[in-house]
């Protein structure tokens, strides 16, 4: 369903770029995927134009920040029949870091 390179880089003002990915799937519904700031992720249902806080019980990642220790950060979720893979890539600049990211049914053996 989605799946590349992402990067969150530190602005002129400190902050890291966050991205939302909206999406509809059957049986799922309309739901949005927040990737960053800079190692935070979350999965709200429904899309809303206003920004939704990551620390909100509303969020379905728990936890919502992937834990980096020595250049290293993976977690897996599975929320909503959905499975989210986020991994670190490195990259070549210093001030963002690059994700690899897949998202996809959680149980591919299914048809719906």
């Amino acid at each position: 369903m989605l799946e590349g390179n992402w990067q969150s880089c530190r602005e002129e003002d400190g902050s890291y770029t966050e991205r939302v990915y909206d999406g509809t799937l059957p049986g799922a519904g309309k739901f949005e995927l927040h990737m960053g700031p800079n190692h935070e992720f979350a999965f709200f249902r429904g899309i809303q134009e206003e920004h939704r806080d990551h620390a909100s019980a509303n969020n379905l990642l728990k936890p919502y920040t992937v834990d980096v220790t020595g250049n290293v950060g993976r977690q897996t979720w599975r929320v909503a029949g959905l499975r989210l893979d986020v991994s670190l890539a490195g990259g070549s600049r210093t001030d963002c870091e690059s994700w690899w990211v897949q998202l996809g049914r959680a149980d591919t053996t299914s048809s719906y």
